[in-house]
């Protein structure tokens, strides 16, 4: 694939949360999760589909939205690819776990301000 950095990973992330709609369970909490945009994907998930109950097509967009703001706010601090859509202000020494839960978790409740 050839093109902008970003759209790749957006491509990437449609193709692999299309798989996400087979079974639409919750994740267990208990479940072991090594990092952060995995956490912030399973609360994604579970907020959009099981909780909102979200369409598949509509879902689906809405994970890739959050998705973005993750690579976004973490490219801002790892600073090795074009950003997709903004490039928020960051240190090099600001820990990038923390920039991928705060960027999920405000989109989250901008997608679903009631919640």
């Amino acid at each position: 694939m050839s093109g902008h950095p970003g759209r790749k990973i957006c491509l990437l992330v449609m193709a692999t949360m299309s798989t996400a709609f087979i079974v639409p369970s919750p994740v267990p909490a208990s479940a072991e999760i090594p990092d952060q945009v995995l956490e912030w994907n399973r609360h994604a998930t579970n907020e959009l589909i099981v909780t909102a109950g979200q369409a598949p097509p509509v879902a689906a967009l809405h994970l890739a939205i959050v998705h973005g703001a993750i690579y976004d706010a973490v490219n801002a601090i790892d600073g090795d690819f074009e950003p997709y859509l903004v490039a928020p202000p960051a240190e090099p020494w600001y820990s990038e776990d923390a920039a991928a839960a705060a960027a999920a978790h405000e989109v989250l409740v901008w997608l679903l301000p009631g919640r």
